[in-house]
């Protein structure tokens, strides 16, 4: 009785063993997809925002990808490289005309979210709104309770905090 007490807790052992190298095999497995993933988003977006924010290469580089999937010929390519040069222009000046009234917009919005907000709230809410303007490349005129109004030249006397109205 006492060996067949051995092999049957050397049994188990054994597929307690496989039971969690299957399972570490599969969380491994797990995270090596989740961080693959991230990783290709990031590249991804990354190589988004920067074409984004670095207009200067992308003339050549539309004109590269249209010249490879349409064959073009070095006339087309030439003429295509002016047009696209061209509306990157008109974007730009477009962007430049309405960035103002877009932070203007933004910063009002936070202004009157930041008015329902509890000091510690405000914290981390100006925390999540930086990482977000982080990443579309908008900069914030005023912090810490907008000491600055954006909508006109005035200072604010007090804390959008001390009460509930919005300024504005």
């Amino acid at each position: 009785m006492g060996k067949l007490e051995k092999l049957d807790k050397i049994a188990r052992i054994k597929k307690n063993r496989k039971l969690k190298t299957a399972g570490l095999l599969i969380f491994t497995l797990i995270c090596g997809i989740l961080l693959g993933s991230g990783i290709t988003l990031k590249v991804i977006w990354g190589g988004f925002v920067k074409r984004m924010n670095h207009t200067d290469s992308t003339p050549d580089f539309m004109t590269h990808c249209l010249k490879k999937e349409l064959s073009l010929n070095e006339n087309q390519v030439k003429l295509i490289e002016v047009i696209v040069k061209k509306q990157i222009e008109a974007m730009e000046k477009l962007h430049t005309q309405f960035k103002p009234l877009r932070e203007a917009e933004l910063e009002k919005f936070c202004v009157e979210i930041e008015a329902v907000l509890t000091p510690d709230q405000v914290k981390i809410w100006d925390d999540k709104f930086d990482q977000l303007a982080k990443n579309f490349n908008f900069e914030r005129r005023s912090r810490n309770g907008h000491k600055s109004c954006p909508t006109c030249t005035k200072e604010l006397s007090s804390s959008p905090h001390d009460s509930q109205e919005v300024p504005h």
